[in-house]
């Protein structure tokens, strides 16, 4: 008997110093706050490649890092409950699932879900990875405040913050608060139900996190290279309404018209330099089609008729003077 145990032990010692040096994959890269942009890959990243699709089109595109941890975090969809004193994240569906859809109908909630990693950070040196190496450390973001030990879950945001209803959301296709810190915090609070109180804003954790991510995936310190987002978007005085056909409906020529997207934000004034203080003063782009000058549909018009959403402008256009010009969105 107790030779049985003595060897049940052992095997289970055994077992234990294995798992110890189990060898989790490493990802990093060296030159960072060098004077170059592009970085050396190290480690299991070394021969690795990371390409970037479009909304539009992924076709041919090859990520390696898209199924590696911690690089592939599952974005899903739910809401916040309170447990116990505490915000507990419900999670309704994941990306992929024949259910996920993000109306709303599944959660007011869309975000990533992330699992403990760790980090490293020396020098120019920084690197990842999904279990821990000597002299690495536990990413702030995976760690719970109250024990100092890894959550299994972090459910990051995917949205800006932004009201529906009056309520805070992580939902697509609205227009995000802005303002001062205090602004955002109370708007932050609104969330649904007593979740509400346990609201925050984004802590300097997570950009850490974000930026380690990016920068090791893609190897460079210039991410406007990567992925450029809306940076050379219309916005100029000469961008002028020429005709109003209808409540939120515009004419531009089509040299105005072809430089604005659906989906984006937009503000229509005497100038299109103001500085709006409330978001309410945007509007969103619902459509964009080619039209005479009055704004008659016309597949080969030379004139576009611009549907907007929210508050009608029409009162306060002035054909031929007043302005457009994109906001961000």
């Amino acid at each position: 008997m107790e030779r049985d145990l003595f060897l049940a032990a052992l095997f289970k010692g055994q077992i234990k110093n294995l798992e110890s040096k189990i060898d989790f994959p490493r990802y990093g890269v060296s030159g960072v706050g060098g004077s170059s942009a592009t970085l050396t890959r190290l480690w299991d990243a070394v021969g690795k490649t990371a390409q970037v699709g479009t909304d539009g089109d992924n076709s041919g595109v090859v990520n390696d890092f898209d199924t590696l941890p911690p690089f592939n975090r599952r974005k899903c969809v739910g809401s916040w409950v309170v447990v116990g004193g505490k915000a507990a994240f419900v999670p309704q569906a994941y990306h992929g699932d024949p259910d996920y859809t993000e109306d709303g109908s599944k959660g007011d909630y869309v975000c990533v879900d992330v699992r403990p990693f760790y980090y490293y950070e020396e020098g120019d040196v920084i690197g990842v990875s999904a279990g821990q190496h000597e002299g690495w450390k536990l990413h702030e973001v995976c760690k719970d405040r109250a024990t100092g030990l890894a959550r299994e879950h972090t459910y990051l945001p995917c949205y800006a913050l932004a009201k529906k209803d009056g309520k805070a959301v992580s939902l697509p296709g609205l227009r995000n608060e802005c303002g001062a810190y205090k602004t955002l915090w109370d708007a932050a609070r609104t969330y649904e139900g007593d979740a509400g109180a346990f609201a925050i804003l984004e802590p300097s954790a997570v950009d850490h996190y974000e930026w380690l991510l990016m920068t090791i995936e893609y190897a460079t310190q210039n991410m406007q290279t990567v992925m450029q987002g809306a940076v050379s978007m219309a916005y100029t005085a000469n961008d002028k309404i020429h005709a109003v056909p209808d409540d939120n409906k515009i004419v531009v020529t089509a040299a105005i018209g072809d430089k604005y997207v659906v989906g984006q934000s937009i503000v229509i004034d005497a100038s299109y330099s103001v500085t709006p203080s409330s978001v309410a003063a945007y509007n969103i782009i619902l459509s964009i089609d080619k039209c005479d000058e009055d704004g008659t549909l016309n597949a080969s018009g030379t004139y576009r008729l611009i549907t907007y959403d929210g508050t009608d402008r029409s009162a306060s256009v002035v054909a031929d003077t007043t302005q457009l010009a994109s906001r961000p969105w």
